[in-house]
């Protein structure tokens, strides 16, 4: 796609829900909301370009090759034999097509106005973030590098342990569909909540390494650009995740709150599942703190290609695959109880979530560890509810801002049990 519709929204906050519902309807790519100072939210909303003219260009490349198939002209005949023919018609003029009549959007409710509409060229949206970003630390052992894989590494000093990303926003950098805080690319659902959990790609080379081994303290050279401060920790395990714009760097909130429950957990010796896996971040994690075993998986293709580039790049390998839940089954089968997860891990939105609870539960062991991040914090009473009706039982609530971390436990039979591996 070579451009984007931006239309910008004001509006108060008890619309947001309902105009997120909307602009779905009408085919968002994606959006991004800020509350302004007079309490007001200032939602940016992003749609393909007008007239549809890379309608074409959005197909998935197998139907891009059928289409062109199809619209391959016949072979040639075979060459008339000499004669005394009659000179050919004339092909018909070829006329340029029509311009696309003006899109037609519905009525606005009452209370929200359109205060902006224009086209903005394709653009690496997180280039500058990437360029401004530092390291930072996330949980108790981890630091996170979001800049480009041949920046160099950063120098470990313990007066940055407070140290913390730099905004996208700040940095002129939010791409379509990104939050603020978060880096979703276009097709993120949630207006005003950057779906965890989606979209990306890279170009780490393979069998680059951007840490140290699983364990190892991080050191290297200064940082790089406009934040030159060093700004590591010493002890922490390094986790280069450059951020474009895949979901999931540990900036964002519900990314931190994943880790902070995931860390609290016995992992050693433990299967991992990362549902949704984004950038990877919460697979890496989990082979970091001692899993035996770690699969991830996400609904988006180019996700999936995203962690396996930083799988390369940190030296972590996790088995990937781009799909949803129900690809589980099969192992299930083959494996019977060896199939399970003692952990399962999801930072995404509840409607993202929901939908594959049926296909998830049961790749969780009798006794297993549900952690479900990315919840808004008026929904977690809804989640766990529904949750609870399924036979898992709340052992664990992480809150920060708007966005909680429930930690739940399945029992023998779908009966609530005990803790499992929690660390006293």
């Amino acid at each position: 796609m070579s451009s984007y519709l931006r239309r910008i929204y004001t509006l108060p906050a008890e619309l947001e829900e309902s105009l997120a519902a909307d602009l779905l309807q009408e085919g968002t790519l994606g959006a991004s909301v800020e509350t302004q100072p007079d309490g007001r939210l200032r939602l940016i909303a992003w749609f393909p370009p007008p007239g549809g003219g890379s309608a074409a260009g959005m197909r998935r490349p197998t139907e891009r090759a059928v289409v062109a198939i199809a619209a391959s002209p016949p072979e040639a005949p075979a060459p008339l034999p000499p004669g005394n023919w009659p000179p050919l018609a004339a092909p018909p003029r070829a006329w340029p097509p029509l311009p696309a009549p003006p899109r037609v959007w519905p009525p606005l409710p009452a209370g929200v106005e359109l205060v902006a509409e224009d086209v903005l060229p394709d653009a690496d949206w997180m280039a500058e973030y990437r360029r401004r970003a530092v390291p930072f630390p996330v949980g108790r052992t981890l630091l996170i590098d979001p800049r480009e894989p041949d920046d160099p590494e950063p120098a470990v000093t313990e007066a940055a342990a407070g140290a913390a990303a730099v905004d996208p926003a700040a940095a002129g950098g939010v791409a379509p569909g990104a939050s603020a805080a978060g880096a979703a690319a276009p097709g993120a659902t949630a207006a005003g909540a950057a779906a965890p959990g989606h979209s990306a790609t890279g170009n780490a080379a393979p069998g680059a390494t951007g840490g140290a081994a699983p364990g190892a303290t991080a050191t290297g050279g200064a940082a790089s650009g406009d934040a030159a401060a060093t700004v590591a920790v010493a002890g922490r395990r390094l986790l280069r995740l450059p951020a474009r714009t895949a979901f999931g760097i540990g900036s964002h909130p519900s990314t931190s709150l994943a880790l902070e429950l995931l860390e609290g957990a016995e992992l050693a010796g433990r299967a991992v599942l990362d549902a949704g896996t984004g950038t990877g971040i919460l697979a890496f994690a989990a082979l970091v703190w001692g899993a035996a075993q770690v699969v991830g998986f996400d609904s988006d293709p180019v996700a999936a290609f995203q962690a396996r580039t930083n799988s390369r790049l940190n030296a972590l390998h996790p088995s990937l695959f781009a799909g949803r839940a129900a690809a589980l089954a099969p192992r299930r089968r083959w494996q019977g109880a060896a199939g399970r997860f003692d952990v399962v891990v999801a930072n995404v939105v509840p409607e993202e979530i929901l939908p594959d609870l049926a296909d998830l539960l049961p790749a969780l062991a009798a006794g297993g560890a549900l952690i479900l991040s990315g919840l808004p914090a008026e929904r977690a009473d809804e989640v766990e509810a529904r949750l609870a009706a399924l036979g898992l039982t709340e052992t664990g609530r992480r809150l920060d801002g708007e966005w909680v971390a429930l930690q739940l436990v399945r029992g023998a039979g779908g009966e609530a049990a005990g803790r499992p591996g929690a660390r006293p």
